[in-house]
């Protein structure tokens, strides 16, 4: 879930870039606010991140996870 600095929800005029950034596995709807993770057929460690951009910059969030559920929450700086 979106919060701006107040820490007020924002759920609406947004834009999700999911990425792996580094591990074997997939995401599904990659521009969504949740997606679905789908490990690699080997065990590991794979790092995860989400940029959603506002007008003059982009937050951005990584986690890290293995055959876990992940949730990030991304915070306006």
């Amino acid at each position: 879930m979106a919060r701006d600095r107040a820490r007020r929800t924002i759920d609406t005029d947004l834009a999700f870039a999911w990425r792996i950034v580094e591990g074997d596995a997939k995401l599904d709807r990659a521009d969504a606010q949740i997606v679905a993770f789908h490990a690699g057929s080997e065990p590991g460690l794979v790092r995860v991140e989400v940029v959603v951009p506002e007008p003059g910059r982009a937050c951005r969030a990584e986690g890290q996870l293995t055959r876990m559920i992940l949730a990030l929450v991304v915070v306006a700086d």
